[in-house]
């Protein structure tokens, strides 16, 4: 079934991030073919659903977006991408992801405290255009009705009578005083509307706004050196350092002590060692036998059952190398698989007259 992220943009920070982190582990990529990179791209949607799912449906900030990326991709630099049932499970992820979002919201603290609001992360905005010219006005309306004729003025008086001739026709009298104006006509109807105007062209968009400051936090402690958290190497060199047979279900001696970093792990016997911090942990082993057989892995003397490595001949070395997640207190050893119809004779001097040594060697990666 298809994930449909609560917010796509902190989902592709995530992703991103993760598959330029594995893509950056010290790696040029040669490699032309997107098949082969697979495994990492479904470890990443994993881990890009774990983180999308402790972040909820928030939108994020400027400050936010830039930090899940940049964080996601140094996390995951110099990790294996092995698939399997942890790695392709975003339920794995999820303290890791809840710690990056704590650092995340340190940051927002402190640019709160210094008066710096992040710019939101943005999403195109709209310009507006110049409002269109004034349609043109509608016709006059017509005129109102003329008003009535004002009344006839008053009649001069007649002249006196002559006895002579008849007298010249007296002066036309003065003319009446012109009547009051007719009330006016109804107004007309309204002319129509003018056409709309055309839409003004789009508005310049804004300038950019101004790059805020460069933060001032104090620089944080120096990571550890190299691709691991720490390393201890344990050996045995034979003859004489284990018995003449490693029956089975029983562990190889590796009773003396290489080089150690970081106190990873300590010895309980010759046989198995205590892994002092849980994570994820590199470890290789070799030993020569004489027999065709078999060496396993065991935690807490229970063999792990993808770590067997085996040989078919007597010709050639028995080795392995895997990458296990271990617990606080855990016990490692290596082990002659119980079950196994064969005891595992440990070879002295395998290809010539030196001592040969038989190795375990433990790395923590995280």
């Amino acid at each position: 079934m298809s994930y449909v992220p609560n917010n796509t943009t902190v989902f592709t920070a995530a992703y991103s991030g993760v598959l330029s982190g594995l893509a950056a582990s010290g790696r040029v990529l040669t490699d032309r073919s997107s098949a082969d990179y697979q495994p990492s791209s479904v470890i990443a949607g994993a881990f890009a659903i774990s983180f999308d799912q402790v972040w909820g449906a928030a939108a994020p900030d400027t400050l936010q977006v830039f930090i899940i990326e940049k964080t996601c991709k140094a996390v995951w630099e110099n990790r294996d991408t092995i698939l399997s049932t942890d790695s392709i499970n975003p339920s794995t992820f999820t303290s890791l992801c809840q710690s990056i979002i704590a650092l995340i919201l340190a940051g927002e603290t402190y640019f709160t405290s210094q008066g710096i609001s992040p710019l939101p992360w943005p999403s195109g905005g709209s310009g507006s255009g110049a409002t269109g010219a004034t349609g043109a006005s509608g016709p006059a309306g017509a005129s109102g009705a003329i008003g009535a004729t004002g009344a006839i003025g008053a009649t001069g008086a007649t002249g006196p009578s002559g006895s002579g001739a008849t007298g010249a026709t007296g002066p036309t009298g003065n003319s009446g005083i012109t009547g009051a104006s007719g009330a006016s006509g109804p107004a007309g109807a309204t002319g129509a509307s003018g056409s709309t105007g055309a839409t003004g062209t789009a508005g310049t968009a804004g300038t950019s706004g101004a790059t805020g400051a460069t933060g001032a936090g104090a620089t944080g402690a120096t990571g550890p050196s190299g691709g691991s958290l720490g390393y201890a190497l344990f050996f045995a060199l034979m003859p004489g350092d284990n018995s003449a047979t490693v029956a089975a279900g029983s562990p190889v001696a590796f009773p003396q002590t290489g080089p150690a970093s970081g106190g990873i792990a300590t010895r309980v016997d010759a046989f198995s060692f205590t892994i002092v911090n849980a994570g994820d942990y590199e470890v290789a082993w070799q030993v020569s036998f004489t027999e065709a057989g078999q060496l396993q892995l065991a935690l807490n003397g229970a063999g792990l059952p993808d770590t067997v490595i085996g040989r078919a001949t007597t010709t050639n070395q028995g080795s392995g190398n895997t990458i296990v997640t271990i617990g606080a207190g855990d016990v490692l050893s290596v082990i002659n698989p119980a079950g196994n119809p064969t005891a595992l004779t440990i070879t002295t001097d395998a290809g010539g007259t030196h001592s040969v040594s038989a190795t375990l060697s433990i790395k923590r990666l995280s």
